[in-house]
């Protein structure tokens, strides 16, 4: 009962930030580096033991500080990510599949295919005279 009007408030509500927008850009990068199994049990079980803060004082804050500052970090990584992309990648659309592309159309068996798909929908025995 409450979800509906919170959608349907949430629908109609108009709001563009160009500063949360984009740091919001990297909120799937942040989940990806994040529950990487190698990098979550560096992060939670190797620098960031939680069991460890359990019981202290200021526990809750502690950890709030550390998801804060995981996430700023993550985000971060993300930010560098974007930005080699932009000089590399963005700066010549098509560049690269078209390096690979010429790359793979030198390979001599890539140079085969066209004759072996043409050789086998020819019948048995039939030479390409009696076909024509």
């Amino acid at each position: 009962m409450v979800g509906i009007p919170i959608f349907l408030l949430f629908d109609r509500l108009h709001f563009y930030n160009k500063t949360i927008n984009f740091i919001a850009k990297s909120a799937f990068a942040v989940y990806l580096i994040s529950e990487y199994p190698p990098m979550r049990n560096l992060l939670w079980f190797t620098l960031f033991n939680l069991k460890d803060i359990y019981g202290k004082p200021f526990a809750l804050l502690r950890i709030i500080v550390i998801m804060l500052g995981v996430y700023a970090a993550c985000t971060l990584c993300d930010f560098a990510r974007r930005g080699l992309f932009a000089l590399t990648v963005d700066r010549h659309p098509g560049r690269w599949f078209e390096a690979l592309w010429n790359t793979v159309a030198r390979w001599s068996w890539v140079q085969s295919l066209p004759k072996l798909m043409t050789d086998s929908s020819t019948p048995e025995g039939a030479t390409r005279a009696e076909l024509e």
